[in-house]
């Protein structure tokens, strides 16, 4: 089993991802060749689909559990799908896990952090604290 997930949108944010992983894992900044990131459809969050000649920054999670993983696919969804990738840290590749979502998904804006965690992150954690509860 891969013990690494690669995340380049809402769970790159601590709070997120402990809120839905129920714990803290070691971290480091990475990136995946071949992938572009845009805002989904009507949503304040980003997916990547794959792109020939793009790359997507991102952070690499370490030590994640089975429980985490089946809980992190709760919380992406069915339009999210799980696929195995080789990112890139600090001149190392790793295998990891990456949430991917088909192409027509996604609009043609980029996705900016700043704005969502300035905008809705906290509508966020709100709308999804039951489940995530």
């Amino acid at each position: 089993m891969i013990d690494r997930l690669f995340t380049y949108g809402t769970l790159e944010i601590p709070a997120v991802f402990q809120a839905v992983a129920l714990a803290s894992r070691p971290s480091r900044p990475a990136v995946l060749e071949g992938y572009a990131r845009f805002l989904v459809r009507g949503e304040c969050f980003p997916g990547i689909t794959e792109r020939p000649g793009h790359a997507t920054s991102g952070t690499l999670y370490f030590d994640l559990e089975l429980e985490m993983l089946a809980r992190i696919d709760r919380f992406e969804g069915r339009e999210f799908e799980r696929k195995t990738v080789d990112v890139s840290m600090a001149g190392e590749r790793f295998s990891a896990y990456v949430y991917t979502v088909r192409s027509e998904t996604l609009s043609d804006e980029p996705w900016d952090p700043k704005r969502f965690m300035e905008r809705h992150l906290e509508e966020f954690l709100a709308a999804r604290s039951a489940w995530i509860e």
